[in-house]
C-alpha cells in the first residue's frame, strides 16, 4: 500500500470540522506492542508524521509516550459518506 507524506494542515483539512476531537482521540488510543502487554491498556503517542494511503485514510506515525517505541495509528477517512 502506497503512502504519501502530508502535513498536519492537510490532515486537518481532510478531517473537517471535528479535526481536534478526532486527532486527540486518535493520539490517546494507540496500541504499543512494547507497553500494552505489560500494562493492559492503550497508550498516548507523540505524532511525528502524517501520511495519506491508497484508500485516502490518514496514517499517524510517531512514538509511544511511555517507552519511545514506534507506533502507528490509522484514521479511516476514505470511506464514502452517504446521506
Amino acid at each position: 500500500m502506497k503512502e504519501k507524506k502530508i502535513t498536519r494542515e492537510q490532515a486537518e483539512e481532510i478531517l473537517g470540522e471535528k479535526v481536534e476531537e478526532i486527532l486527540k482521540i486518535s493520539e490517546i488510543t494507540v496500541y504499543c506492542p512494547n507497553c500494552t502487554p505489560r500494562n493492559d491498556r492503550v497508550v498516548d503517542m507523540d505524532t511525528g508524521e502524517y501520511f495519506l494511503d491508497d484508500l485516502n485514510d490518514i496514517i499517524l506515525k510517531g512514538t509511544c509516550q511511555n517507552c519511545g517505541h514506534k507506533v502507528i495509528r490509522r484514521i479511516e477517512t476514505g470511506e464514502k459518506q452517504y446521506t
